[in-house]
């Protein structure tokens, strides 16, 4: 597991009670370190989203889904 996926982890774990929360890819970017890359929002998602969210569900007892608002 990387790094991103710890902090994604940490991110969702706090608003376990709440039951959901709502990120902003643009806080995202900032938090993971990744401002400048992936310029594109699909990448972004494919490569650094997606791939955390697998780890997060393979690795820890917390269900994610990704809703774009």
């Amino acid at each position: 597991m990387d790094e991103v996926c710890y902090r994604l982890y940490e991110l969702l774990v706090q608003y376990r009670s709440v039951g959901e929360r709502t990120l902003e890819l643009s806080y995202l970017r900032e938090r993971f370190g990744c401002m400048d890359s992936y310029p594109r929002v699909a990448d972004f998602k494919q490569w650094v989203i997606d791939v955390a969210i697998k780890q997060i569900q393979e690795n820890f007892r917390l269900f994610v889904k990704k809703e774009e608002v």
